[in-house]
């Protein structure tokens, strides 16, 4: 079985790479299919005139190539992946090849588009309509798929945790350092941009240390809106020792952070899986976060952490503080988020749904082949 996969080069970054780095080790692993990465989008360290075109015409061509037995495409809501992506699923169409779509971000204001423009939505319907079975990562998107007329199955997926990862963490080790620390760290950490609720996890932890609690606040990761942050934070003076800027992080560096934060707060906007949400709860951290896209479908309030629908820093507040002033809150429901993490986020499951899926889509190409 060869099966396409499209995707932007490894040193990338992004939701739709780290998922792919995450299962890679198992698609290596499989011998009974041919796994080829149609790598899309700018180049790292080369530039190459009109990508956006050239795309369209080295995926023909590879199509020409292996006639493969499945096109997998990773599109997100926006203008440039929907045209780009949905012209891929025509041509595949066009050579009858059957087609697994997984929709990874999620715009919402791409989404009232489609729900608005003419062309967009007659655009939706002869490309991404067609698709044999398509994987999202919220309900409220499956929801809105079937709106625009999907009537092929729609699975409901999830985003993985690379596994390397977490090689050598002791969860009850981490347990035993939250219960004798004597300050509570706090992370955020994102791409540094308003929708990500960076604002609201400023102005929460400043309403927190005027009440003199022994708290860090640890951000994590760039952005456009970083310089407006740290103008932000200097104009309600909080204080350089009380809150750090650590700039993007990966690897081993990625893992340290995780291991030496107690609380994840992120009031985001709008999402569709969140990886860093996925990671802190591996790392046996409780989550302060917001009842949006996937998170709706499995964010359990009160046992892994707080859920709100609001975007008022007070609120916010308060709940960090609900842990803060309970350690043993946070061991209980770090231990929990770990496990869950654990048996719901591996990279092996993500792997096992895309290849219960690659089969039943080859069966019915090979069923509809016999009757007709």
């Amino acid at each position: 079985m060869k099966i396409i996969i499209t995707l932007r080069e490894s040193g990338h970054l992004g939701g739709v790479v780290s998922f792919y780095k995450s299962i890679v080790p198992y698609l290596n692993n499989d011998k009974n299919k041919s796994f080829i990465f149609f790598h899309i989008g700018k180049k790292i360290n080369r530039k190459i005139p009109f990508h956006v075109i050239m795309d369209q015409f080295r995926f023909q061509k590879k199509l020409r190539q292996l006639n493969p037995d499945i096109v997998h495409v990773n599109p997100s809501l926006n203008l440039k992946s929907f045209l780009r992506d949905g012209l891929f699923i025509y041509w595949a169409k066009r050579k009858n090849l059957p087609v697994l779509v997984f929709w990874h971000g999620w715009g919402k204001k791409f989404e009232k588009k489609i729900d608005t423009n003419l062309f967009f939505y007659w655009f939706f319907k002869k490309t991404f309509l067609r698709a044999d079975k398509t994987i999202v990562l919220a309900s409220d998107f499956k929801k809105k798929l079937i709106s625009w007329g999907v009537k092929s199955d729609i699975i409901l997926g999830t985003t993985v945790i690379d596994e390397s990862l977490l090689e050598g963490f002791d969860i009850n080790k981490k347990i035993q350092k939250i219960n004798k620390s004597k300050k509570i760290n706090i992370l955020f950490l994102s791409r540094i941009e308003k929708e990500k609720g960076i604002f609201e996890t400023i102005s929460a932890f400043k309403m927190l240390l005027d009440k003199n609690y022994n708290i860090k606040l640890n951000i994590v990761g760039d952005g456009t809106a970083l310089e407006s942050v740290k103008r932000y934070s200097k104009a309600i003076k909080i204080p350089e020792n009380k809150l750090s800027f650590l700039g993007y992080v990966k690897g081993y560096k990625k893992k340290e952070v995780f291991i030496n934060n107690h609380i994840y707060c992120f009031p985001t906007y709008c999402e569709g899986m969140p990886i860093s949400v996925l990671e802190a709860m591996s790392f046996g951290m409780p989550v302060i976060t917001r009842a949006v896209g996937g998170l709706k479908d499995f964010f359990q309030d009160k046992q892994m952490g707080f859920s709100t629908t609001s975007k008022n820093p007070y609120v916010f507040a308060k709940l960090v503080e609900k842990l803060i002033i309970n350690k043993s809150l946070i061991s209980d429901i770090g231990l929990y988020n770990h496990r869950f993490a654990e048996k719901h986020f591996a990279a092996s499951i993500g792997f096992k749904l895309l290849e219960s899926l690659y089969y039943e889509i080859c069966n019915t190409v090979e069923f509809n082949k016999m009757i007709h």
